[in-house]
């Protein structure tokens, strides 16, 4: 019974263990997905389609980028000392300050699906 027990807590600590290292590599790096983004745009031969779709992304990304690194530095910022009341409140006004961002960024995106749907229907009523 005792070799069970031990082998139980031996596996949720290991497990615990891999879940936090796991956790820490599922953030997407920004800076590779912005450099394969930058090295497929100086490529002549993608169609304006890709193109278009690969500056939005580069858009997105660049935005979450600079949220990431104001919250960063909004945390620093606070010191060691800093409570975990501090580090949200922090949080939550670095949200507020890019809220405005995403929202424009978010109406930009809706604006262009509307152009597209809009050029559908209207590519459908002339043919």
């Amino acid at each position: 019974m005792k070799k069970l027990v031990l082998l139980v807590i031996a596996f949720a600590i290991s497990g615990s263990f891999a879940f936090g290292q796991e956790r820490e590599r599922r953030l997407p790096d920004i800076d590779k997905q912005l450099e394969r983004i930058e090295n497929a745009l100086a490529d002549e031969d993608i169609s304006d389609r890709k193109k278009a779709f690969l500056e939005d992304k580069k858009e997105l990304l660049t935005l979450q980028q600079s949220f990431r690194d104001a919250v960063r530095a909004a945390v620093e910022d606070l010191g060691e000392e800093a409570t975990v009341d501090d580090i949200r409140a922090a949080k939550r006004g670095v949200r507020e300050d890019f809220a405005d961002d995403f929202r424009a960024y978010k109406e930009s995106r809706r604006e262009a699906a509307r152009e597209r749907r809009e050029a559908r229907r209207d590519a459908a009523e002339e043919g």
